[in-house]
This record gives C-alpha cells, sequence and structure tokens, in this order.
C-alpha cells in the first residue's frame, strides 16, 4: 500500500466519523423529543392538580421542554459516595421559595445508560432537603422529631450509605451558620415552612402519578422525574441523551433546539443545520446590542455581563457582550479572543487574538 492509498483511507475513515456524529447528533435529539413527551405528561399533571412549578436541574435536565418555570443547579458529583456536599455557591433556596408558594415543585434531569435516576436525585437532593429540614427545625417548636431529621434516600440507596450522608449534615450546618447572608435567607423562610421538604421519584418505567395523595402529605415534595426511559434494545433510543451536551451539541443550546426543533429533526446535513443556526443567533444578538432600543451600559449591567477573576483587575465575557461602545467607560485594555475584530476597537489598547479550534 503506498502512500495515496493510506491517505485515501484517512479521508474515508474521516468522513465515515463525520457521518456517524451527524446520525449520533439526530438520534439524540429525536431522544429527546420522545423523552420530552413524558415531561409534558408530568407537567400537565401537577400543574392542573396542584399549580406545582416545574425547574430543569441544570444542564442535562434544561433540554427536556420548552415550558419550564425555573431553573436549579443539583450536581451529581456533590452526592458521590464519600464525597457529599452541600456548596454553600448551589443552595437553591429559590427552590425553597416555590415550595412555600405553591406547596411543592417538579424537577426535571435524566441520566445515561445504566441506571434509572441521576445521582443528582438518589443523593444530593435527599441530603439537600434534609439540611434545610434541620435548619428549620433548629429554629422552630415541633413534636416529631424523625419527620424532620430523617435522611430520606430511595431504596437502592443502602441503609449504611444513608447514615453516613446523615453523618455530614451538622457540618453543613456550620457552614451555613457562618454565613451571615444565607443565614438570614433561611430564618425568613422559616415561618413558611410548616412541614419538612422530602423527595419524591418518578421516571417513565415506574410512574403512578396518581398513587399519593398530594393533598395530605406530612410533607412538601419535591418531586423529582427523571425523563428517560431505560436504554433497553432499542437502537434507535438514546437513555439520557442530554447529557454532557457540550460533547455533541455542536454549540447548540435548549433554548435553540426548541426554537428550530423542525428544521433540525428535518435536516440533512445537521452539522450545516447548526451552524446555520448559531450564526442566526449571533446575529439577533447582534442586532439587539445595536438597535436604536439599545441601553446604556451601567456600572450594574457591567457587573451582570462580566465575571470578575478573584484577586485581579480582570474581567471576563463574551465578544458580543464586548462590542458595545459603552464597554470603554469600564475597561482600559480588551484582549479579543474570538475570531471577529471589534468596530469600535482603540488602536492602543486593544488587542485582537483569534483563538483557532481545530475540529
Amino acid at each position: 500500500m503506498d502512500i495515496t492509498d493510506l491517505r485515501k483511507n484517512d479521508i474515508y475513515t474521516f468522513q465515515s466519523q463525520i457521518k456517524k456524529t451527524e446520525k449520533s447528533v439526530l438520534k439524540r435529539l429525536r431522544s429527546i423529543i420522545y423523552d420530552a413527551k413524558f415531561v409534558d405528561t408530568v407537567q400537565i399533571y401537577f400543574k392542573d392538580g396542584w399549580n406545582y412549578p416545574m425547574l430543569a436541574n441544570l444542564r442535562c435536565g434544561a433540554w427536556y421542554s420548552s415550558n419550564f418555570d425555573d431553573s436549579c443547579y443539583y450536581k451529581s458529583s456533590d452526592g458521590h459516595y464519600g464525597q457529599w456536599r452541600f456548596p454553600l455557591n448551589r443552595i437553591n433556596l429559590h427552590v425553597v421559595q416555590h415550595v412555600i408558594d405553591t406547596g411543592g415543585c417538579v424537577i426535571i434531569d435524566s441520566t445515561r445508560k445504566g441506571k434509572r435516576y441521576p445521582d443528582s436525585f438518589s443523593r444530593t437532593i435527599p441530603l439537600w432537603a434534609s439540611t434545610i429540614n434541620h435548619m428549620v427545625f433548629n429554629n422552630i417548636s415541633v413534636d416529631d422529631e424523625d419527620l424532620w431529621l430523617t435522611v430520606h434516600t430511595p431504596s437502592w440507596i443502602s441503609e449504611s450509605e444513608t447514615e453516613l450522608m446523615s453523618l455530614r449534615i451538622p457540618t453543613f450546618l456550620n457552614e451555613i451558620s457562618e454565613d451571615p447572608s444565607i443565614m438570614e435567607q433561611i430564618l425568613n423562610m422559616v415561618p413558611y415552612l410548616h412541614k419538612p421538604l422530602r423527595v419524591l421519584w418518578f421516571c417513565p418505567d415506574s410512574c403512578n402519578l396518581n398513587s399519593i395523595d398530594y393533598n395530605n402529605l406530612p410533607f412538601y415534595p419535591i418531586i423529582c422525574v427523571s425523563s428517560s426511559k431505560e436504554q433497553g434494545n432499542d437502537t434507535e433510543y438514546i437513555q439520557g441523551a442530554a447529557d454532557d451536551h457540550e460533547t455533541w451539541s455542536m454549540g447548540l443550546e435548549p433554548d435553540m433546539f426548541w426554537k428550530y426543533k423542525n428544521e433540525l429533526l428535518s435536516s440533512d446535513n445537521i452539522e450545516e443545520t447548526i451552524q446555520d443556526i448559531l450564526k442566526i443567533v449571533d446575529e439577533e444578538k447582534r442586532s439587539e446590542i445595536h438597535s436604536t432600543n439599545h441601553v446604556e451600559m451601567d456600572i450594574d449591567t457591567f457587573g451582570q455581563n462580566f465575571s470578575h477573576i478573584e484577586d485581579t483587575l480582570l474581567y471576563f465575557g463574551s465578544h458580543i457582550q464586548g462590542t458595545g461602545p459603552d464597554i470603554w467607560n469600564f475597561v482600559d485594555s480588551i484582549i479579543n479572543l474570538s475570531s471577529e475584530s471589534y468596530d469600535n476597537a482603540k488602536d492602543t489598547n486593544y488587542i485582537h487574538l483569534p483563538i483557532i479550534v481545530i475540529p
């Protein structure tokens, strides 16, 4: 075999890989649509019956509906065995507020082949709920200690692991007490929490929603719904298809998917279609920024648009956020790493160093 044959083989392999990737992306999008029908059914049931809001657990859960009321962020890694955590930067107190307002809430997520529920549902949220319950219990007078202080995990989590999880709660309470802002928020909620929080679990393979009388529960239900059925032998279906979307979505985001789902699902060239959508979205953002209704940037919007790198004078944000002429009221210099230059760049305080992305 000469070098020409080798090059041909490389080209054929590369082309084959592209086709395989495109097929995988379409499979994922179709699987998400399939799972979303179940999610719609769940949302209608709880919305009509109890007006429970439906929240997407970021980031995977956000793909399974275009009608979420809010989002939350419980990481599976915070519930991994021996690594149980209660991160104050992801304390999700707005979820508690939803419960106070409506008496319960629904959270949507999914997981890949091998199990029905993500660890965020099996471990992270039950431990989070119990920690909140402990905080409330310590500041009210109630008799049923077991109802408030027991960590309620699903049946597939062993008693020994649940016990080890509960041993972490005193540490979590100390961490909370050392943060005055969080303490104040929780204490403000205490008078409105008349029952403890507890998780209920549903998925397509085990879903009898009307088996529970939600009107007479001795706790506020946090209803964790895993959107995907188990993989089985269906080769055209991908369980937890939205998981780790950074590795397969080619830049597509959940809101773009739902807005352009018909174009995506009927595409003959999914990569090209996604790139076209990304260009449209980018142009829409540019148009919005440069429209006559553009509001001048002030110090508050600057803080919202750009993230500060701690202990430095550096801020970072997207290319779009840095294109407005007002940006120079807040910075001395700009390093632009995107592929496009700025029209409003200053000669001496602006450097354009485009990053070349090799697929």
